[in-house]
């Protein structure tokens, strides 16, 4: 399995699926851990606990700080892209307001389309209409280009034509960092296969460490395998921008729907 396959196959599992997956994932490795001790125990007849548990305190020392590393990673992620929403519907907003610069009809068929495009924006939020808004999205800006191509030709030296189509310009660079953020800015493979495989060998430490004791304390290993698995979740969670508990708020476009439909004649 490839590096970018890691991160696809997580995307294949709801985020209950990844939560019971890494429980059983970090369960298996202490069960592991605490079998290879007592056989080791057995063949070496050493009972004493040595250096194993200063290891494990170590490793788990690392692994906190790779999941502090990588949650932050993703939320630097999760708040650029909750900033593009709200850059996005200025640019939008300004796109409109500055279309009134432009003469009849150019003005009104460009104001229609903005406000086609905040709803076909507001669509693209949607894992199953992403692919059909992002091409009817390029049309529009196709369209209007167009149309600020013919108006620029005519009124060269205007400088309020000059801000329409500035304001235009940065629209459609906005949407081309929304769906790259969207898309391609995840958490590369390389980042889910070090984790996992440190929390693996960081449980295998913490099983062989319980099998220098008389029995097993499982309720103390429950309850760091549950935190260790609610905190991969939630980075999990903040890495999927178009779906999960931690969605990244459209207020902001929503907002200037209402404004464009209020303001509409």
């Amino acid at each position: 399995m490839s590096l970018m396959e890691i991160g696809r196959f997580l995307d294949l599992l709801p985020l209950w699926g990844v939560f019971l997956a890494t429980v059983l994932f970090a369960l298996l490795a202490i069960e592991l851990g605490f079998r290879l001790g007592k056989a080791w125990q057995r063949r070496t007849h050493v009972e004493k606990e040595g250096v194993i548990g200063a290891m494990s305190g170590a490793t788990l020392g690392l692994l906190a700080f790779l999941l502090a590393f990588i949650i932050s990673m993703a939320v630097n992620r999760f708040d650029n892209r909750r900033g593009l929403v709200v850059d996005e519907a200025n640019a939008i907003g300004t796109t409109w307001l500055r279309a009134g610069y432009l003469d009849e009809p150019v003005s009104s068929e460009s104001r229609a389309l903005l406000r086609e495009y905040v709803g076909i924006r507001l669509d693209a939020v949607d894992p199953a209409k992403l692919a059909e808004a992002r091409v009817r999205s390029e049309q529009i800006h196709t369209q209007l280009w167009s149309r600020a191509e013919v108006v620029a030709r005519a009124n060269i030296q205007s400088p309020l034509v000059a801000l329409y189509v500035e304001s235009l310009n940065e629209m459609i660079d906005i949407h081309t960092k929304r769906a790259v953020a969207v898309l391609n800015s995840r958490l590369p493979g390389s980042l889910w296969l070090g984790i996992y495989s440190v929390a693996f060998l960081t449980m295998v430490l913490v099983g062989l460490q319980s099998s220098y004791g008389e029995r097993q304390n499982w309720l103390s290993l429950v309850v760091l395998v549950l935190v260790f698995a609610v905190v991969l979740t939630l980075i999990v969670d903040l890495d999927r921008p178009l779906e999960g508990l931690l969605t990244v708020s459209q207020q902001a476009m929503l907002d200037l729907q209402a404004q464009l439909q209020a303001l509409s004649p």
